[in-house]
């Protein structure tokens, strides 16, 4: 660090020197430059720690750029921002036609809002549960009437009454006969027929019994089929069902679709607006207003300052690799009217300069009040 030269520091140079009036112009002028560097360079406040390590060929540098890039094709609407302007992060800076992109997004929408309407009224579901469900319902019914069939169909209640009542009467017959064979006015003629006929009657009676055997166990094998029927029916609705189901998770999966699409056209829409991306000012237009671009072209360069980088170089001797996050001192300005600000160390190089055996150095500072401007000259300060 350069320090200002006193009055008895200039009287001494002057008195053990042999100089003419030209010579004394040249100290005083170089006393003189003295004094405005060391006013640059240094600051009012408190002084720096004495085991501080200066930095050479100080600069300040840009920390963050931007070229921003169009997002999507298109022509340029409007630029928002003038060369200059500090803009904020998220401004709005420049806008594409858009015309294209709210058309697609109100198809979109529309989409959407059809696909929403039919999945709410959708009742393909319960239709197909109520039908199986009656399905069931039938099936159980037709079990029922088919083991009742069944039942009657193995039954011979009626064939062996009819068996008995044959015998009763076959053997009223065939006593009565054998009594008018030994006594012919023991049994009339009339009795006999009558007896013949209940005989005939329950003979009657027992193919009617076998009949209606017969036709209950066709009625039965009627049913079982009826039931046979009736599964497949149930069958056939489950695997409806099952259809059905898959069919509304099909339009639960298409509704889903339809809602990213809608983002996604949302999104493009957006991308149509370039959007500043941190605080800084805008510096170039690289396009105009009215002019076509094409996704990714540049259209302005804005670059942040109200943080920049710092960069210098120290011996290698005096600085070690675990400095990075120590703090810096970075003065800078003109005569009368030094700034100084603080910051931390970033990076600092891993490589030597084999000529000056000076390392890089690195360090980023706050510039809240916009005062400093990269490339300007400065000096910094590592505090160990």
């Amino acid at each position: 660090m350069i320090t200002l030269l006193n009055n008895s520091t200039i009287h001494r140079v002057c008195s053990h020197s042999h100089v003419n009036s030209y010579g004394l112009k040249q100290i005083a002028g170089f006393f003189f430059v003295a004094f405005i560097i060391s006013t640059e360079c240094t600051s009012a406040d408190d002084p720096l720690p004495h085991d501080a390590v200066e930095a050479h060929d100080v600069f300040l540098r840009i920390k963050e750029s931007a070229e921003l890039p169009a997002l999507e094709r298109g022509q340029i609407k409007r630029i928002h921002a003038e060369l200059g302007d500090n803009v904020e992060p998220g401004q709005l800076l420049v806008e594409l036609d858009d015309v294209e992109a709210k058309l697609n997004l109100e198809l979109a929408q529309i989409d959407l809002e059809i696909a929403q309407q039919q999945h709410q009224e959708s009742v393909v579901i319960q239709i197909a549960k109520a039908t199986l469900d009656e399905a069931k319902h039938l099936l159980g019914q037709a079990r029922l009437d088919a083991a009742a069939s069944k039942a009657m169909a193995s039954a011979d209640i009626g064939i062996r009454q009819a068996a008995m009542a044959i015998e009763v009467s076959k053997g009223d017959l065939d006593r009565a006969i054998a009594a008018r064979k030994e006594f012919s006015s023991s049994v009339s003629e009339q009795q006999l027929m009558k007896l013949t006929l209940v005989r005939d009657h329950d003979l009657l009676k027992l193919e009617q019994a076998e009949l209606d055997k017969s036709v209950e166990a066709l009625r039965s094998q009627s049913r079982d089929a009826i039931v046979a029927q009736q599964e497949a029916a149930v069958q056939r609705l489950e695997h409806a069902l099952q259809k059905s189901e898959s069919e509304y998770q099909a339009a639960a999966l298409n509704l889903s679709g339809l809602q990213k699409q809608v983002a996604i056209t949302e999104e493009r829409l957006e991308r149509r607006k370039l959007r500043a991306p941190f605080s800084g000012v805008v510096v170039d237009h690289l396009r105009n207003q009215g002019e076509w671009a094409e996704m990714g072209e540049s259209v302005l360069r804005i670059i942040r300052m109200d943080l920049l980088s710092v960069e210098g170089y120290v011996s290698s001797k005096s600085v070690k690799l675990g400095i990075r996050g120590h703090k810096v001192v970075v003065t800078c300005g003109d005569a009368g009217h030094v700034l100084k600000l603080e910051g931390t160390v970033t990076f600092i190089s891993p490589e030597v300069d084999p000529v000056s055996q000076q390392v890089l150095v690195r360090a980023e500072v706050k510039n809240p009040d916009l005062q400093f401007r990269p490339g300007q000259p400065a000096h910094m300060w590592i505090i160990p």
